[in-house]
């Protein structure tokens, strides 16, 4: 059994698995309508607002967690497959974001948690789906809106 975990402000989502992993189930969903304090790789930001699907996902499967250096590989796929839905010209720049061209429309993070041994991944992802702007200054971004009008 999983629970879906709805927050309207955190931290990270991320932070809050680490934070949390005691008492968090395998499979629960961590969703925040606004992520103040995201990041992505390299201690890049993740900005999010409301207007992003912006969450997480435990993983404290034994068998998941052996398999960490594919998960982003396969998420990144699960999202390229599903945005490919409703944009084209979609791509995964490896091993773990989702661009539109030559603009990032999706960033993935993995991150392990240990204390003796690894006790679970927080597996975050960050969509932008209705931005109807977006000004980040260091890279192209865009969104399923500003892709399809929808």
């Amino acid at each position: 059994m999983y629970n879906i975990i709805e927050f309207e402000s955190l931290e990270s989502t991320n932070k809050y698995i680490k934070n949390n992993i005691d008492v968090l189930n395998n499979k629960d969903v961590i969703f925040t309508k606004k992520q103040t304090n995201g990041k992505g790789r390299g201690n890049r930001i993740w900005y999010s607002s409301s207007d992003s699907l912006t969450f997480s996902i435990v993983i404290k499967d034994r068998k998941v967690i052996e398999m960490f250096a594919s998960l982003s590989l396969l998420s990144a796929s699960a999202v390229y497959l599903t945005l490919s839905k409703y944009i084209d010209k979609l791509s995964i720049k490896w091993p773990n974001d989702v661009y539109v061209n030559d603009s990032k429309i999706c960033g993935i993070l993995l991150e392990s948690i240990s204390l003796e041994k690894i006790e679970g991944i927080a597996l975050g992802i960050g969509i932008n789906v209705n931005n109807k702007t977006l000004d980040v200054n260091d890279r192209k971004v865009t969104s399923l809106y500003l892709c399809s009008n929808k």
